[in-house]
């Protein structure tokens, strides 16, 4: 990209890093998708046991890419009255916490490919995006998908279950 004096100009995201419990995850981000973020990552902290399956988390980081533009203050504004609103909602629960950081890369777009990598979600299911290579062994089923709003990359124990029913339906021969 080049500004107009033709020198190569990098695009301005705000990065928000919001800790809150896991029952709020989804909540956020939906609410920083329709206040204009152009990517969200939800993250679980705690560790995978034995089995490579996610632990239940104490909390989950939402990170979310918000355009530096004249809407951004008006948009923290937004998000900083909904955590505050979901703390009088939700007493019992910790507070959401909201950390920005101003970011700078004219590939953004890109970037963020590199935290997905393929993941074995089940005995025999591994997630894969398309533009990363695997080597199936075994009986690997390889689901080759790139995350998005419809499915992810097989993190979320919602995905996670299903794929888990999937592949019992496959071991019982579909019946």
């Amino acid at each position: 990209m080049r500004d107009s004096g033709g020198k190569e100009s990098r695009k301005k995201w705000l990065l928000m890093e919001l800790t809150t419990p896991p029952e709020l995850a989804d909540s956020i981000s939906n609410f920083v998708t329709e206040i204009g973020a152009q990517g969200v990552l939800q993250e679980e902290l705690e560790p995978q046991d034995a089995d490579d399956f996610i632990k239940a988390a104490s909390h989950e980081i939402v990170k979310a890419y918000l355009p530096w533009d004249v809407h951004r203050e008006e948009r923290l504004s937004s998000l900083k009255a909904y955590i505050d609103d979901l703390a009088d909602i939700f007493p019992a629960l910790t507070k959401v916490e909201l950390n920005t950081t101003a970011i700078s890369d004219d590939n953004w777009g890109e970037q963020w490919k590199k935290y997905f990598l393929p993941l074995r979600v089940s005995k025999n299911i591994v997630v894969k995006p398309t533009w990363e290579r695997y080597t199936a062994s075994g009986h690997d089923i390889v689901v080759e998908i790139d995350p998005g709003m419809a499915f992810g990359t097989g993190q979320h124990p919602s995905t996670r279950m299903c794929i888990e029913a999937v592949e019992e339906i496959i071991l019982k021969g579909g019946t």
